[in-house]
């Protein structure tokens, strides 16, 4: 029975050493993975794997992690290990990704490329130079993501996977531009180069968007667009030729990707068009009536929004203005779970107009990127100029307007071609990307320095890159970061908030009272300069004692507020942590003495 007993034991051991072994021999030739979280949060979309497929250039990913370093943040530690295992992903997708893992340390060929490659430092307490950043090369072409953070996770494999196809296209993509305005900047003539004079330069929107793309004008009155064009972005089109609709609707019904602003009070087309001979009331108007009437969208160029909520507040003569015309929409009005708006924080808009889409047509998909809030209106356009009379007359309607939408599909058409999906951005305002709406402009020694008031330039670029990268790259999502709580938990927490908040509130404004009287009574006796009567140190002595004993309450109080949930924590632990191993180890015993009585009933 002895030796049974100890042949057990020592097989135990055996088997634990042989796993362990094992697993240390193993771990570099063979890796199993499996995904199971709901979401899928560490697998490779389909989209981002066709395009991995259809990869037939060498695309060098660098990955350069200050690894092994005590003043790397904790958090960024793990990141930076969820940030190599997807780029692991990247490298079994396609034999044509190469990954680098580089350590930049100080005086090492790592902290040359690193540098090379334009990554930003990370800042510290000890201030040192860390890193947590990609680059990716394809032959000459190169794309970095600086500075790799937890809080743009969700937003990670599509910067990735753009830029891989960023470097491997190697040419930049052409975007064509129809406006009335002179967004791309003023023509040169005859009389200001005899004059000296120079012509407006381009709005700076497209003077950013110029460095990354190339840009084609298009004369909204001629007859064509020219062949080969990435996207097309239409700029406030109030004249437009008939044939000219009829190409926009044949190049978006036939695959290609659009960027529409349209506009019902455009200040930018007032002013710039007045000057013109033939300028009516309505050239500040924009519309495309005809298109958006086949897909389904309806747009009044007559009506904008009023939003009282979201309405800007300017300080006027020390009193506060409302706006209501003016819209700066925050987290709430935009689109979270797109990757254009993600990361968006403000948007403004200047009069801007609404887009009903309850009837689009069946074939499109229709995301909302821009609303306005439920303290919201539609008046007419001529009074957006007016804030007093808009106020005055304002009444909600209680419904969330459409200020901006993205519709995806099969675009219908009369001309015979083949329907592709294609994918639409359409913005009830063209103001957004007018320099005086994006930027403030500062004069200094060095000249003019604008600096950013609001998010708008990030979210046109954000729609060009997106509408100008392949198919399976506009299929890429925002990858939601997944919190998953325990809801018990905040259930108990809420309860607890009702049932003991009032008492601990009423508390702590009994002693904010005391420690008031307690404080003016005893400034009183030191300004005087007086000894204090009995009377006074005897009122002294109570404030104090009622304060402790206040204090003593809020704290029970607060015990309370919180007992119930922390026994229910503690207990859970108790399962993980203690009950658990146990009940294994005892399932474990029980089979061993199953087999040691089977044994020696033998």
């Amino acid at each position: 029975m002895k030796n049974s007993k100890f042949y057990t034991v020592i097989g135990c051991l055996a088997l634990c050493f042989s796993v362990i072994i094992g697993n240390l021999l193993i771990q570099d030739y063979v890796q199993i993975r499996k995904d199971f979280t709901e979401d899928q949060r560490f697998t490779l979309t389909e989209n981002t794997k066709t395009v991995l497929k259809s990869l037939d250039t060498p695309v060098e990913i660098r990955f350069y992690y200050t690894a092994f370093n005590n003043n790397m943040p904790a958090e960024l530690k793990s990141y930076a290990a969820r940030v190599q295992d997807l780029l692991s992903e990247y490298e079994d997708g396609s034999e044509m990704i190469d990954l680098k893992i580089l350590n930049p340390v100080a005086n090492s060929e790592a902290e040359d490329m690193v540098l090379f490659d334009g990554l930003k430092p990370i800042a510290t307490i000890a201030g040192e130079r860390l890193y947590l950043g990609v680059s990716v090369s394809c032959l000459d072409k190169s794309k970095t993501l600086s500075q790799l953070l937890p809080k743009n996770e969700n937003l990670l494999e599509y910067q990735l996977t753009r830029s891989i196809l960023q470097t491997y296209r190697g040419e930049k993509p052409t975007v064509g531009v129809i406006s009335s305005l002179p967004i791309l900047g003023g023509e040169l003539t005859m009389e200001m180069a005899q004059a000296g004079q120079r012509p407006a330069p381009a709005w700076m929107t497209f003077q950013e968007l110029g460095e990354e793309f190339e840009l084609r004008s298009i004369n909204p009155l001629s007859n064509m667009i020219p062949e080969g064009l990435d996207a097309l972005i239409i700029v406030h089109p109030p004249e437009m030729s008939p044939i000219m609709v009829n190409k926009i609707e044949g190049f978006i019904a036939q695959g290609g990707n659009a960027l529409i602003f349209v506009d019902p009070s455009s200040i930018v087309g007032a002013g710039l068009l007045r000057k013109k001979v033939n300028f009516t009331a309505t050239t500040s108007l924009s519309n495309l009536g005809p298109l958006f009437k086949k897909w389904g969208v309806e747009f009044n160029p007559k009506e904008a929004v009023a939003d009282n909520q979201i309405g800007r507040r300017i300080n006027q003569n020390d009193q506060i203005k409302a706006l209501p015309t003016l819209l700066d929409l925050q987290k709430d009005q935009l689109n979270s779970e797109h990757v254009v708006t993600t990361k968006l924080d403000l948007v403004s808009l200047v009069f801007a107009g609404s887009l009903n889409i309850d009837n689009l047509n069946q074939s499109l998909k229709p995301e909302i990127l821009l609303s306005s809030s439920k303290e919201s209106q539609i008046i007419a356009a001529k009074d957006a100029f007016n804030p007093e009379q808009v106020l005055a007359q304002f009444k909600s309607d209680d419904k969330s307007k459409v200020l901006g939408v993205s519709l995806t599909g099969q675009f219908p058409t009369n001309q015979k071609v083949n329907t592709a999906e294609s994918t639409l951005f359409i913005i009830a305002d063209s103001d957004i990307i007018y320099d005086q709406v994006c930027v403030k402009m500062t004069k200094t020694q060095n000249g003019q320095i604008p600096s950013l008031l609001n998010d708008n330039i990030s979210f046109f670029q954000n729609a060009v890159e997106y509408l100008t990268g392949s198919k399976e790259l506009i299929g890429i999502r925002s990858r939601e970061v997944t919190k998953r709580p325990f809801v018990r938990i905040q259930n108990m927490q809420a309860d607890a908030d009702l049932k003991f908040k009032n008492q601990v509130m009423e508390k702590v404004k009994k002693l904010e009272k005391v420690q008031a009287e307690f404080t003016k009574l005893a400034r009183e006796t030191e300004d005087k300069k007086i000894i204090i009567t009995p009377e006074q140190r005897d009122a002294l002595i109570d404030m104090r004692k009622t304060q402790a004993t206040i204090q003593k309450e809020i704290k029970e109080a607060n015990k309370k507020l919180y007992n119930d949930v922390n026994t229910m924590k503690r207990r859970i632990r108790f399962y993980c942590i203690g009950l658990m191993p146990l009940l294994i180890a005892a399932i474990g015993l029980v089979i061993a003495l199953i087999k040691n009585g089977r044994c020696a009933a033998k």
